[in-house]
């Protein structure tokens, strides 16, 4: 649904914030049921309010942290087996999957016949 998919583009939209502070990440321990919005959860409208406010919000920090980086730096994002990235790499990764998720989102409001084109 377009709620789950909004859900797990959140989620790692979170994780690459922090990246994006130097915070590491184990990998390993991220989870499909983490990743995956619960039927409970679903089942609650107002998360969806705060998902979509959350979902905002993050693009707001992600574009406040582009002006104060050095994108062309390196930055250790995991543990010791993770190679060590570039800030713009990072950028990257968070722009193409919020950017292909919100696509399967716009797709599927579509084929529902529940998308107003302006």
């Amino acid at each position: 649904s377009c709620w789950e998919l909004l859900h797990h583009t959140v989620f790692w939209q979170d994780i690459l914030l922090r990246n994006l502070d130097g915070k590491f990440i184990d990998w390993s321990t991220i989870s499909n049921e983490e990743n995956w919005p619960s039927d409970d959860y679903l089942s609650k409208d107002d998360n969806f309010i705060e998902l979509v406010k959350k979902f905002n919000n993050n693009l707001e920090i992600a574009t406040k942290k582009l002006d104060k980086i050095d994108l062309m730096k390196g930055i250790k994002i995991g543990l010791e087996h993770t190679p060590d990235v570039t800030y713009i790499r990072l950028f990257l990764v968070f722009l193409q999957h919020t950017s292909y998720h919100l696509g399967q989102i716009v797709t599927t409001r579509k084929l529902l016949g529940d998308w107003k084109e302006h």
